[in-house]
């Protein structure tokens, strides 16, 4: 009698159920967490074609950090509930761990990064203990910068941009207490220069987007 023949028909992973744990980017690949893993898919072949593993605990929250020059993204940052934030680099058509991020004493569930020069970026994380990391990387090494304290509030959402003309980051922090707190880089250091009130409940998510022309605010904001 013949041996039976076991083949494998389908493999499927989902997102982890975390407010930003997908992220597209322009070289049309899906990054999204998926238990202590980061996925990549592509919608064209309709598969993952990558899937990076370096994360002791859930992933929480992904980013693709976008070039300037709009060219497809080399650096992708992940943060999870092992309190580290991952910066993930292509190398040889493939993605590997480059950086880990250590510091927060717990979970992250929000990251952003803006690219300050064509080897060197700013990256931003938010945590559960009540703290905002940030980040220089470069040359395969990350270094904490700053860390912002919130006492016992909770900032759900974080994100980066440049003010055009000036090149000095800007940083927008959404929390529990329903309010959006906005810094500036002054000296090396960030500062909070505003607080933006009018939400009655959580921020959950941030959204800042330059635009292309001259105001007196190049930054729109939007918030959820």
């Amino acid at each position: 009698m013949a041996s039976s023949l076991m083949t494998t028909c389908h493999v499927a992973c989902c997102a982890n159920r975390t407010p930003h744990v997908v992220s597209w980017g322009r070289r049309d690949l899906i990054a999204f967490g998926t238990c202590n893993s980061v996925a990549l898919y592509d919608p064209q072949e309709v598969k993952v074609v990558q899937l990076l593993n370096k994360h002791s605990g859930r992933v929480n929250t992904v980013r693709w950090i976008y070039r300037e020059d709009c060219g497809p993204e080399t650096l992708l940052i992940s943060g999870g509930s092992d309190s580290n934030i991952i910066v993930w680099e292509e190398q040889h058509g493939q993605f590997a761990a480059s950086a880990v991020c250590s510091g927060h004493s717990g979970p992250v569930c929000s990251v952003d990064a803006v690219p300050l020069s064509s080897s060197d970026s700013l990256l931003v994380s938010a945590s559960s203990d009540s703290t905002v990391k940030l980040w220089t990387y470069g040359g395969e090494k990350a270094e904490c910068l700053q860390t912002l304290s919130f006492g016992s509030g909770f900032m759900m959402d974080v994100s980066l941009a440049l003010l055009p003309g000036s090149r000095v980051p800007i940083l927008a922090c959404g929390g529990d207490d329903s309010k959006v707190y906005l810094y500036v880089q002054i000296n090396g250091q960030f500062q909070k220069v505003l607080t933006l009130q009018g939400h009655e409940d959580w921020v959950r998510v941030l959204n800042g987007q330059q635009k292309m022309r001259s105001c007196c605010w190049p930054v729109a904001l939007r918030t959820v």
